[in-house]
């Protein structure tokens, strides 16, 4: 082995080491039931501009703020509870409202303050009300203006769209359709020119 090998692989088994020693020090807790998270299988989690994480699970959605969570749940008898408790996403807007879409496909936005949920899964295309049970929803998140726009996809391939959400209807406005080629899409970010990326 020449020398520069043996210098390079000796400076990779340092490297290599500290790396591991870096792990070994990242200390790594463990969330159940028992300690107060509603289900063991988490979907998404987020945290909020507070600090507080976010988790959506199959049986709710679970705020923790350091030391306890509390959970939100589906109640027949609430009408102010959330539309279902099997959560898949959550994400907070520019306002600071908590987004969450579930197995029911209907939003909810939860202002975390007062616990004032707001639902809809109302879509308007040209001011005519669309069903949209003909989509699915892929990704939703607040742009950089403050609008709150999800990304869905339609029932046959290469059919996508933005929506972006009104409060004054309560409903998402039809905003654009992408051409995708055949191709799904999943996410869509923001450029800092406000050009939105979509894949």
């Amino acid at each position: 082995m020449s020398i520069f090998k043996a210098i390079i692989f000796v400076v990779i088994t340092i490297s290599g080491w500290s790396c591991i020693s870096a792990q070994l020090n990242t200390q790594i807790s463990h969330f159940t039931e028992r300690d107060g998270l509603s289900y063991r299988w988490t979907l998404d989690i987020i945290q909020d501009h507070k600090g507080f994480m976010w988790f959506a699970t199959y049986d709710g959605l679970n705020r923790y703020d350091g030391k306890n969570f509390i959970t939100y749940k589906h109640s027949d008898a609430d009408t102010n509870s959330i539309s279902s408790s099997q959560v898949y996403h959550v994400v907070e807007d520019s306002d600071g409202y908590i987004w969450t879409y579930g197995i029911d496909q209907v939003y909810n936005r939860i202002d975390p303050a007062s616990g004032h949920t707001i639902k809809t899964n109302q879509y308007f295309r040209n001011d005519s009300l669309i069903d949209g049970a003909t989509y699915y929803m892929r990704h939703f998140a607040s742009l950089s203006n403050g609008d709150f726009v999800v990304l869905l996809q339609g029932k046959e391939l290469g059919t996508s769209s933005l929506w972006k959400y009104e409060l004054t209807r309560n409903a998402f406005i039809h905003l654009a359709d992408i051409s995708t080629h055949g191709a799904y899409v999943d996410f869509f970010s923001e450029h800092s020119n406000g050009r939105i990326w979509v894949w």
